[in-house]
């Protein structure tokens, strides 16, 4: 996980350089190229302003599963149950 706060930054509408955040405090992951923020199903912002985001190297869902995130139900279509071994 990388957790550089000065690269955390939202600019039109999007993170630099960012597709996966992960919301450490629910290990949840985000697809920042399908966000909802429609109806507030993914909460972004919040998770960035209250410092909790983090990001992943490489920046891919397989990192993020590899690390224990399970999908957000409202921008990545699929819950997963990966469990990584050794």
């Amino acid at each position: 996980m990388i957790r550089d706060k000065n690269k955390i930054e939202r600019i039109s509408s999007r993170l630099v350089s960012d597709r996966f955040l992960g919301a450490e405090a629910e290990m949840i992951v985000h697809d920042l190229e399908n966000e909802n923020t429609t109806e507030q199903e993914c909460y972004n912002d919040e998770i960035i302003e209250r410092g909790s985001s983090v990001v992943f190297n490489p920046d891919n869902i397989e990192e993020a599963h590899r690390q224990e995130f399970d999908n957000c139900e409202y921008c990545i279509e699929k819950k997963c149950s990966v469990k990584v071994f050794g």
